[in-house]
């Protein structure tokens, strides 16, 4: 049975993916191993899926949030 993802867990791993691009590309642009160009255009695309992701997270939980996580009683 294939495992089910929140929106939040997406977003998290998205997240990571792209500080672990922004740690690793200036290395790799420096050994050679990738053009600043490409490197520049990977980390876009991944902002670009974070940001996405990160909005639809948010959207998803302030749906089960209507009162902006306060309790009200009365």
């Amino acid at each position: 049975m294939a495992e089910t993802f929140t929106a939040a867990d997406l977003a998290a791993c998205a997240e990571r993916e792209l500080a672990q691009r922004r740690r690793a590309y200036p290395r790799w642009v420096e050994a050679k191993r990738m053009t600043q160009a490409l490197a520049d255009r990977q980390t876009a695309l991944m902002e670009a899926i974070a940001r996405k992701l990160r909005a639809e997270a948010d959207a998803e939980g302030a749906k089960g949030d209507l009162f902006g996580g306060e309790v009200r009683h009365g």
